[in-house]
């Protein structure tokens, strides 16, 4: 059995046209082990491993269960069968619809962050502390006794979907900093799995958990009730239950996407990591680093829960990108206004030349033609450079336009800052946004007024 694994093995990682050692760093396995597996040397192999191995190649279901069984796993389970009675029809239709709505509102939303462009953030990260993650065989759901060990979980932002896919518990806490790009991480998270989201899997939905008190309601009442404020078609009475809501949450056809642990109000954290271990949801939950293991010193870590902890972004800070995007454009027009000078002026003397026949004698001496090129080369660099550059169009409305109109302050980065300090503002990697709906609200009534 272990050679035709080997075998198989060996095709599958030519066929996705990976060499050993790509194929051991995508999967986290050893390059030895892998070379031992084709050779024969080495048998048995774990069943984490092998699956680890199926997950980096990207293998058909079918693949992955031959794959499996080569190794000496246990036999494939059986595909799984469609809804045949009325209340699973009409389940799986609305996670479907519901599917096709959440995946709408985030690729809308990403749009308006702009957070492919001009490329996608560089958000990666690493395994948070030990401290902070659980026991490695709760996460793995292993029986009594066993000691799979740590899974390898560092990774970049399109792979954040096959990282939490090698977690067999399905819970993943993700910490970062402010600006480190949690909130880019999430929406990418939920946009991937939604992507490749088969009819009956649960649906991913980013849930705000700011306005949760989990001293006063339960988490999946918590749950259906934002489900009822944000999609008000799930009202309606569902089978088995007073609403859809809260039917596909009880039948588990919500995976739910929890966002800010550390904005839960200081006093009922302890409370919510309670609440969250009280239940084995799969999940994903983000926080900061310091509140979240200030609640986990207090209580216990999330229950079956593996951790990450994102790295500081530090090339996709704005500032730094307008400074890149700046030097690249100071270099461009360098090159662009000497030779568009130069092109003016040879192009003056030859228009000239044609049109002293039938004009007369026309007075363009060499002095006159490299004046023309200089004021010309300047000009047509300055054009490009404030018109058609990011750095350029930054400095016209940022810098000149808005703050001489009252629009923006004239040291955007102090204000801003200075508001987030203050607890006005939060970041969500690149972007400030209002902590408090009414002061936004209020703020947007008097502008409007103006």
């Amino acid at each position: 059995m272990t050679s035709e694994f080997g075998a198989l093995l060996r095709q599958w990682r030519r066929r996705a046209g990976l060499t050993q050692e790509q194929l051991a760093e995508r999967a986290g396995v050893g390059v030895r082990s892998i070379r031992g597996f084709e050779t024969g040397e080495r048998g048995d192999p774990r069943l984490a491993t092998v699956r680890l191995l199926a997950d980096a190649l990207r293998l058909a279901p079918a693949e992955h269960d031959s794959l499996l069984a080569a190794a000496g796993g246990p036999a494939p389970r059986p595909a799984p069968k469609p809804p045949d009675s009325a209340v699973d029809r009409v389940l799986a239709d609305t996670a479907d619809e519901l599917a096709q709505a959440v995946a709408t509102r985030w690729r809308r939303e990403e749009e308006q962050r702009q957070v492919q462009d001009p490329f996608p953030l560089p958000v990666r990260w690493q395994p948070a502390p030990d401290a902070l993650i659980d026991h490695w065989a709760n996460i793995h759901r292993a029986p009594p006794g066993g000691d799979p060990g740590p899974l390898p979980l560092a990774g970049r932002l399109d792979e954040v979907v096959d990282v939490y896919r090698r977690i067999p518990s399905g819970r993943l806490v993700v910490l970062g900093r402010a600006g480190s790009g949690k909130t880019i991480l999430t929406l990418r998270f939920v946009l991937d799995l939604l992507a490749g989201r088969g009819r009956g899997d649960p649906v991913p939905v980013i849930f705000g958990l700011g306005s949760w008190d989990p001293a006063a309601t339960d988490l999946r009442d918590w749950l259906t009730d934002q489900l009822l404020r944000d999609f008000p078609g799930l009202a309606a009475a569902g089978p088995g239950g007073p609403s859809l809501a809260a039917t596909l949450v009880g039948a588990g056809r919500i995976l739910p996407v929890l966002d800010g642990f550390d904005e839960i109000a200081h006093g009922l954290r302890r409370a919510a990591l309670r609440a969250l271990n009280a239940t084995t949801l799969p999940l994903l939950l983000t926080s900061r680093p310091d509140e979240y293991a200030e609640a986990v010193a207090a209580t216990d870590v999330l229950t079956a829960a593996a951790a990450v902890e994102l790295c500081d972004l530090t090339a996709a800070d704005p500032g730094e990108l307008l400074k890149i995007n700046r030097t690249t454009v100071l270099l461009q027009a360098l090159v662009f206004a000497p030779t568009f000078g130069v092109t003016l002026a040879l192009g003056g003397v030859f228009v000239v030349g044609l049109l002293e026949g039938s004009l007369g004698p026309l007075v363009f001496g060499r002095t006159g033609a490299l004046l023309w090129g200089f004021v010309g080369g300047i000009g047509g660099a300055l054009a490009y450079v404030l018109g058609l550059t990011a750095w350029g169009r930054w400095v016209v409305f940022a810098r000149i336009w808005l703050p001489l109109t009252g629009r923006l302050p004239w040291a955007v980065s102090d204000f801003l800052d200075d508001a987030y300090r203050r607890g006005v503002l939060r970041r969500s990697g690149a972007v400030y946004q209002f902590r408090h709906a009414r002061l936004h609200d209020h703020l947007s009534r008097e502008f409007a007024a103006r």
